[in-house]
Formats: C-alpha cells, sequence, structure tokens
C-alpha cells in the first residue's frame, strides 16, 4: 500500500493545512507566465515524500527505486484504492511488515522533481515526523 504524494519540510515534518496533500508535480511543469516570472525572481523548492507499506512472510527489498516523480505517478496511478476483496481474507502465519520512504525534491519551477537519495532522515525519523510513529507501534 502507498500514501499520496505529501508535501514536507526539509525536517521531515509534513506541511500544514491544505499544502500537506495538495501536490500535483504535473502542475508545476507547465510553464505559464505566472511560473516564468516566479522562477525568474523566486528560487521554488519543494519536497515530497511517499510511504509504501509492503506485508510479506519476509522482509521486502528494493532492486531499484522510483527515480521520477513520474515514475513514482505511474506506480500510483496504477495502485488500488484499498486492498482489493481476495486479500482481504487472506491470512500469513508470519507477517513482517517493510516501510519504504520515497523523498523527491524539486529545485525550481518548470523542472523534474528528482529522487532524494541523501538518507538524511531514516525511515523512523520521517514515520515520527508524520505522526504515523505511534500507530505503527500498536
Amino acid at each position: 500500500m502507498t500514501t499520496s504524494l505529501e508535501a514536507i519540510n526539509k525536517d521531515g515534518s509534513p506541511l500544514s493545512g491544505d499544502k500537506r496533500w495538495n501536490v500535483a508535480f504535473t502542475g508545476r511543469t507547465q510553464m505559464s507566465m505566472y511560473e516564468v516570472f516566479k522562477s525568474i525572481f523566486f528560487k521554488t523548492e519543494l519536497e515530497t515524500r511517499i510511504f509504501a507499506f509492503v506485508i510479506m512472510r519476509e522482509a521486502a527489498s528494493m532492486r531499484a527505486a522510483p527515480e521520477s516523480a513520474g515514475s513514482m505517478k505511474e506506480i500510483l496511478d496504477h495502485s488500488y484504492a484499498s486492498l482489493p476483496a481476495k486479500l482481504e481474507t487472506e491470512t500469513l502465519k508470519t507477517k513482517v511488515l517493510s516501510i519504504f520512504v520515497y523523498v523527491y525534491h524539486l529545485n525550481d519551477a518548470g523542472q523534474t522533481a528528482e529522487l532524494d537519495t541523501s538518507n538524511r532522515l531514516s525511515v523512523e525519523d520521517h514515520c515520527k515526523k508524520s505522526g504515523l510513529g505511534d500507530l505503527l507501534k500498536k
């Protein structure tokens, strides 16, 4: 399962109010006169993240991360809004929750968001800052 694309601060805390979930890279890549003017005089930066939760019999690992916002958008577009009915009753004797956090950075208006591979914040840090930390302990 994945979360929606979420706008965050550099420290991993979410942006406040509507700014947190109202994120669309596609709108930022269309250069209107306003976007051109804004990019000349104001540096526009945006940090976003997506959590991916995987429950399997053993810990999951990723062979390759979605490098661009476009590839992540494609994954999200082809994801389920809820668990498919045939999996709702599926049980696993052994369950391991693996959490992946994909952070994307957009430098300027009209540019493509890129995967941040710096790992400056751990998965645990992202979970705590997002408010998921206490929920995941239960």
